[in-house]
């Protein structure tokens, strides 16, 4: 996780700050909302950042989804949420397509297609992958789908 955030922050952070020039960058999260993960995000993930970043996270969507509205005091530069809210977003046209996404920059070409909402606009990129982890009674794994047990 650490790897693609640091590949994704730099973009988003140098995409946002060409809009805002010198204001602070207001970034609002449904992810990483736990008081550990929201310090950890602050100090070690965006703590390199040269410009003011108000990181703002959400445990309530509802909230989050009336935040990122425009028309508020400050507009948020950057959205972290789920794909679902993302979706939401855009088809309420509260989105703008990103430009000028840096060619150094390589993310896995099914995961950008996610955010182009069949389009030829990408309007957000991945940057975080949750993985789930499950533990079942011996019992209960034959009925689980073929192929998915691992002994490891």
């Amino acid at each position: 996780m650490k790897r693609l955030l640091s590949i994704v922050f730099p973009l988003l952070l140098t995409l946002s700050t060409t809009l805002l020039a010198d204001q602070p960058l207001l970034f609002l999260s449904t992810q990483f909302v736990p008081v550990d993960e929201a310090r950890k995000m602050r100090e070690e993930v965006l703590g390199g950042y040269s410009g003011t970043v108000n990181f703002q996270p959400f445990d309530e969507r509802n909230t989050f989804m009336v935040l990122a509205k425009p028309g508020g005091k400050q507009r948020p530069a950057l959205l972290g949420a789920l794909h679902g809210d993302m979706k939401s977003l855009a088809q309420q046209g509260l989105l703008a397509p990103l430009q000028n996404r840096p060619s150094d920059i390589r993310l896995i070409d099914s995961y950008l297609k996610l955010g182009r909402f069949n389009s030829g606009n990408q309007y957000y990129l991945p940057w975080i992958q949750a993985t789930y982890i499950m533990a079942a009674n011996r019992r209960a794994l034959k009925y689980l789908p073929r192929g998915l047990i691992s002994t490891a």
